[in-house]
């Protein structure tokens, strides 16, 4: 039973990330398969293990890779503004723990 449910919830993270993916490759062709590449090289999981364990890591990744401005920038506009209209538990998580991460960054 515990890996159905493991199962399903990994599911549910696929299909937000592949709703950003397929908004990403829209406006930004291959920033999130760099960013996957990425994080796997920086972190040994895969993105979505990432996301669905602490997106606070995918707004450091992008600061390590851009810098502070241009990462909450990226954030902001290419996953937070997406995340809004998907109509999905999940997405509405990674958006508030990701706005989070931004204010306490801002404060730090």
């Amino acid at each position: 039973m515990a890996k159905t449910s493991c199962h399903s919830k990994r599911n549910k993270y696929s299909v937000v990330l592949s709703y950003l993916r397929d908004y990403l490759a829209s406006i930004a062709p291959g920033v999130l398969d760099f960013l996957e590449l990425f994080s796997y090289s920086s972190t040994g999981k895969p993105l979505e293990q990432i996301l669905s364990e602490s997106p606070c890591t995918l707004y450091r990744l992008f600061i390590e890779i851009y810098g502070s401005a241009t990462a909450k920038h990226i954030i902001t506009n290419l996953i937070l503004l997406p995340l809004t209209r998907l109509e999905n538990p999940l997405a509405h998580s990674i958006y508030s723990k990701l706005s989070h991460c931004i204010e306490e960054n801002e404060k730090a």
